[in-house]
């Protein structure tokens, strides 16, 4: 191994075993979602977060019910990667769907870059330490709180796009699951832009997500409201 990349994996390590002393990291978390437009049915998500040691492994499936399945696709994501001090640091990314088919995108820490590989291109783009894929996001506040103002730089196996996040304010919401005292986080955008996306983050649950909502250009909104919840500790 080169002394360079010997240093990175030392300090990746380093990184880990303070965190995990320092944070109580759960072991397994299972998040049931329902997925509503209208007040209508149309989809149910699963996000499971599984840690090993400092290793993690997330896995996002969505399931789109009755007549939406003519319209929605199912979609899979994986993320592997390593919880450190500074969050969740993803090594490997892959999405696939009926009609997007495969896509992944593969963490170079020690070159400061990802390689985006999907249907259409290959391609090797830089990236910086706030830079995390899009199934990682949701489970990204465990290790680190959400701040205020927040800029993340998220890949969806297609490309790698610059984001910010405002903690606007606290609200206790009601969900299937129970009663969440919750930080809303919302996606800063231009005034013009119709597009949204909120989400609603368990102060006592390491800032798990509870609900989610997201509003596409067309104006019509998409919910996902917490079913059930299932936290395992070591």
């Amino acid at each position: 191994m080169k002394p360079m990349r010997l240093i990175v994996a030392v300090i990746l390590l380093l990184s880990s075993c303070i965190v995990c002393a320092k944070t109580v990291i759960p072991k397994i978390v299972i998040l049931q979602f329902e997925i509503t437009t209208s007040g209508i049915t149309i989809g149910k998500n699963t996000e499971t977060f599984k840690r090993s040691g400092s290793d993690y492994e997330i896995i996002s499936t969505t399931n789109p019910k009755g007549i939406a399945s003519l319209f929605l696709e199912k979609i899979h994501r994986v993320s592997k990667g390593i919880v450190t001090t500074a969050g969740l640091k993803p090594k490997l990314f892959e999405e696939r769907g009926r009609y997007k088919g495969k896509r992944s995108a593969n963490f170079d820490w020690i070159n400061k870059s990802i390689i985006i590989t999907n249907a259409n291109s290959i391609k090797k783009i830089p990236i910086n330490p706030n830079t995390i894929d899009q199934a990682s996001f949701l489970f990204s506040f465990l290790v680190k709180p959400p701040g205020k103002l927040m800029e993340i730089s998220l890949t969806d196996g297609r490309r790698l796009k610059s984001y910010k996040y405002m903690g606007k304010n606290t609200e206790k919401i009601t969900t299937p699951a129970g009663v969440f005292n919750t930080l809303r986080l919302i996606k800063v955008i231009d005034k013009n832009d119709k597009r949204k996306f909120e989400i609603w983050l368990s102060k006592k649950h390491n800032y798990l997500p509870v609900k989610i909502k997201f509003t596409n250009k067309k104006g019509r909104s998409f919910e996902s409201i917490l079913k059930k919840i299932s936290i395992e500790y070591d």
